[in-house]
């Protein structure tokens, strides 16, 4: 792979460097990054900046739930750890691991910013409607999805990339 970030990546890795988080954090953005690089957009890209962050915060608590650096966890990991899904499509097996795994690792808190990430990921909105719809009208979701559930199918296509993932 290339040593160099592709334009905008070391930008948006920026965006997730946190005052007084942990070094394994800041290596979880490294290593998302680095998993993300062959894929990354030329142009910028909100969807991919979240992708990052949510990647990274998979990475953390990985590394964390196995007792390994965040550099130890590979595109194959991350992409087991999104499989299973509700039958909302909402990743609900890495929302669970990062909500054991964050607070054992010691984010607790609203104040705490891997705390705010995770909610910023997983928040799913009500629909803006003030009538009652349909279930077959909104394809049978209940709420907006979320915005890792919105940056899933981008990751997964990401991380399938050549690079020694499962592609």
């Amino acid at each position: 792979m290339n040593t160099t970030a592709p334009e905008g990546l070391a930008e948006a890795m920026t965006g997730y460097r946190y005052p007084q988080t942990p070094l394994a954090w800041e290596e979880a953005v490294v290593q998302a990054g680095r998993l993300l690089a062959p894929a990354w957009p030329q142009e910028p890209s909100a969807g991919a900046s979240t992708a990052l962050g949510a990647v990274a915060l998979t990475v953390y608590a990985l590394a964390h739930a196995r007792g390994v650096r965040p550099s130890e966890v590979s595109a194959d990991t991350v992409l087991d750890a999104m499989d299973e899904v509700d039958v909302e499509h909402e990743p609900s097996g890495l929302k669970t691991l990062l909500v054991n795994e964050l607070p054992a690792a010691g984010h607790t808190g609203d104040n705490d910013p891997l705390q705010r990430l995770r909610l910023s990921l997983i928040r799913r909105e009500s629909f803006a409607t003030t009538v009652d719809v349909p279930i077959d009208l909104t394809g049978g979701l209940t709420r907006c999805p979320s915005g890792l559930a919105g940056a899933a199918p981008w990751i997964r296509q990401a991380l399938q990339q050549p690079h020694g993932s499962r592609g």
